[in-house]
């Protein structure tokens, strides 16, 4: 099935990828440029640069991008595919390091992945970091090219928004010796060939001693010549690989030290403080079989090791093993000191709070405020908590849902048993997520895929691509996901396909899947309060088996931060699909059927059907008053929220595109979505200049539209008004009546349904609701 990306607005719907059209259409425009250019390229002899010349270019390059990092703001980043663009296998195959496998610079051919082959190299200078991880190496035999390295380092990797050329040259220092298989050379977007590698797990580290050099000898002494380290030109020992992991520690530098302590593990296999430092490591990445299995060996060779056993018990909850965990935290307890043990007793504690989750039961006022709290930013964009919006909390899957195959759509979620209106489902923890204030602010252009990545879409993709790559047993639930159609979603994979880091894949899986994880409630803020935006995108895989609807869905999710909560809207019978909307009905309609159909979706729901009926000058029609209200009744509006009175001429201007909206769908108003907005701003002009029940009576109009397709977002905002108008008409009792009723359209579909006998489920709903609306329940 294909899941959208979310656009943030109310109800979790989303708008698509409207924002990126302007970008789209220059796109178009450019593409028989870019394809002549390429033809031309490709017709002319290749032109390789001297090796004096690259080393000069790149220089010129780090020297321009320092200057640029400190008013660094945004960008377009143009990148070409990798070299099955457009689509097929883009993932490792198995190169066997022999002498003869070894290709150099000199012998690649261009526009070609040189299969079975490996080149070896040394960078000889300092590197970048744009779209990819670019610096210049060369090969024993003394030619030089750039190296371009794709998912290899996070933009956010580091607690800067732009990643500095000395941060990120900590990757790959100078003198660091390479190995890159299956080895892609091609031309540039400067018309000049660089070599390219999509995929972190085809590029190996080797170290000065290494047995595959004892018979290479460079010709080169250019590397001397270069500013490097002293501690690249000796052998390294175990302690100092162990000294530069702690220092990226430190630093959140999570994958770098992981290479540091592994290149000290190599040297003594048995360290257990390298060993313990890498399992903290993997535990800060959420790849907790990694983390489990370095502890344990750790263990082996230090049985009373307590920071190993704790990394264990921290690995083990990962791992969902609550009961193991708290096992090994409560024998913590009986040797640690008083400091150590006051950690043991959080960490039993948060094991106990997990182990409880896992059947399905919440503190949701917890998980709220700490959301709240958590996902609090400074003035300058960066979180106040270490990790943002991320909450640590278990994952619960309902006993009573199962995924089953689907007619025309792959797979979905059934109904194993009757399920009860607003009943808990499911909640999950992304995979992974990427919120807009880590990355800098940008566009990553894929020519020969003709799309647009965003700057968190891109990052999600290398993060995804890096796990893959340290623990490929994690894509055998990511692959199964829907990819598009050249990766048939049914096709069992075998043990080296399961198992392997297929890039081509990831990007596809992202496309079709990925979420916003949207604050429909205007929790995000900095210090002083201010709203501020802060989209993300964020790949959660169970809840990716939801399949769409526009209308009639039965199910309901709220994120709170990273994690997703699903829930019933509706009793749901035996056997029935589960299914949300991916999109926002009360979108114009050709906006919301142009968002769905570039993700391969033709939805069969009502409004779809009538949509599609519509003649090109009704969806004009649509289209312009759309545009009208978008774009010169809500910048009046927006005077009224400051205490002013509308005036009468607004107010006929905004009667009459109400009912130029109405006739539009005269034969279906039940259908007529596109009127809310506009007649929920007339409700208000009405409200302001004192005929309440002009306002009210429309009130009950939007409300009677929206609830029966359980719009709860929107029916409890309306029912709260109703009730505001009804208390200032004097009719109490109604009004509390509607108050009641709105409160839990606000709160059910959150912590689900109170009980008939709840006395006193209205203070347990409005501590929930002070928080979600604190302006509609004052």
């Amino acid at each position: 099935m294909k899941i959208a990306k979310n656009k943030n607005n109310s109800e979790g719907f989303h708008s698509g990828k409207s924002q990126l059209c302007p970008v789209l259409n220059w796109l178009n425009e450019m593409e028989n440029f870019q394809r002549m250019f390429l033809q031309m390229m490709l017709n002319q002899q290749l032109i390789r640069r001297s090796r004096q010349e690259i080393i000069t270019k790149h220089k010129e390059a780090i020297k321009n991008l320092v200057n640029t990092e400190k008013n660094f703001t945004h960008s377009i980043q143009f990148t070409q595919s990798g070299p099955t663009g457009g689509g097929g296998a883009r993932h490792a195959k198995k190169v066997s390091l022999k002498p003869n496998n070894r290709i150099s610079i000199n012998d690649m051919q261009i526009d070609n992945v040189h299969t079975g082959r490996f080149l070896l190299c040394r960078v000889i200078d300092k590197c970048f970091k744009l779209t990819a991880l670019s610096t210049i190496v060369e090969d024993p035999e003394g030619d030089v090219e750039r190296l371009s390295l794709y998912n290899w380092v996070p933009q956010s990797a580091t607690s800067l928004g732009f990643t500095s050329v000395d941060q990120v040259s900590r990757y790959l220092p100078v003198g660091t010796i390479l190995i890159v298989k299956n080895p892609f050379y091609k031309i540039a977007s400067d018309s000049f060939p660089m070599i390219r590698s999509d995929d972190p797990s085809e590029i190996v580290m080797i170290l000065h001693n290494s047995e595959l050099l004892k018979d290479i000898r460079w010709s080169s002494d250019q590397i001397q010549e270069l500013t490097v380290q002293p501690e690249e030109r000796k052998i390294l020992r175990s302690d100092d690989f162990h000294r530069r992991g702690n220092e990226n520690f430190k630093e959140s530098n999570y994958k770098l030290a992981i290479d540091e302590y592994s290149r000290g593990i190599e040297l003594e296999p048995y360290n257990v403080t390298l060993l313990t430092n890498r399992a903290q490591s993997y535990l800060r990445l959420r790849l907790f079989a990694k983390a489990l299995n370095d502890s344990v060996l750790a263990l082996e060779h230090n049985s009373d090791y307590q920071k190993a056993k704790f990394c264990k018990g921290k690995a083990l909850c990962g791992l969902k093993k609550y009961q193991e965990a708290i096992l090994i935290f409560q024998e913590l307890m009986k040797t640690g000191d008083a400091q150590s043990n006051k950690s043991f007793e959080e960490a039993v504690k948060h094991a106990q709070m997990l182990e409880i989750e896992s059947k399905g039961i919440y503190d949701y006022l917890n998980i709220i405020e700490e959301f709240k709290e958590n996902s609090q930013v400074q003035s300058e964009g960066k979180w106040i908590c270490t990790n943002g919006p991320r909450l640590d909390h278990a994952d619960y899957i309902s006993d009573n849902i199962e995924i089953c195959p689907i007619k025309n759509k792959g797979r979905g979620w059934v109904a194993k048993q009757d399920i009860p209106a607003h009943e808990l489902l499911m909640v999950c923890k992304a995979f992974h997520v990427v919120y807009e204030n880590e990355v800098p602010m940008g566009y990553s252009l894929d020519w020969s895929n003709r799309s647009i990545n965003t700057p968190t879409q891109s990052e999600l993709i290398t993060f995804i691509t890096q796990k893959i790559t340290l623990d490929p047993d994690l894509g055998q639930e990511l692959y199964k996901l829907y990819a598009g159609p050249n990766y048939p979603s049914g096709n069992k994979l075998d043990d080296d396909e399961a198992l392997s880091v297929n890039v081509d894949r990831i990007e596809n899986i992202v496309k079709y899947n990925a979420f916003n994880p949207d604050d429909i409630w205007g929790l995000w803020k900095k210090p002083d309060g201010e709203l501020i935006e802060c989209d993300g995108t964020g790949l959660w895989i169970f809840p990716s088996y939801f399949n769409h609807t526009c209308l009639d869905f039965n199910i309901h999710r709220i994120f709170w931060g990273d994690l997703m909560f699903i829930r019933s809207i509706r009793s749901i019978k035996k056997g029935e699909e589960l299914t949300f909307s991916y999109v926002n009905p009360t979108l114009p309609g050709e906006e919301r059927l142009k968002s769905l159909k570039s993700f391969g979706i033709t939805c069969q729901c009502r409004l779809c059907k009538i949509d599609r009926a519509e003649s090109i000058q009704i969806t004009q029609k649509w289209k312009q008053l759309y545009e009208h209200f978008k774009k010169t009744i809500k910048p009046k509006a927006s005077q009224m929220l400051k205490g002013y009175k509308a005036d009468p001429s607004f107010i006929r201007e905004l009667e009459k595109l109400v009912s130029d909206l109405h006739e539009l769908r005269c034969g279906n108003p039940n259908l007529n979505f596109q009127v809310f907005e506009p007649k929920s701003v007339l409700a208000f002009a009405y409200g302001i200049n004192g005929d309440t029940r002009k306002s009210l009576n429309i009130m009950h109009e939007l409300y009677d539209l929206v609830r029966p397709y359980n719009m709860l977002y929107y029916s409890c905002k309306c029912a709260f008004q109703i009730a505001h108008r009804l208390a200032e008409l004097g009719q109490v009792k109604k009004a509390q009546k509607w108050y009641n009723s709105a409160l839990r359209q606000l709160v059910e579909p959150v912590r689900g349904k109170y009980k008939e006998d709840e006395t006193n489920w209205k203070d347990d709903a409005l501590r929930i609701a002070k928080i979600l609306e604190p302006d509609l329940v004052a």
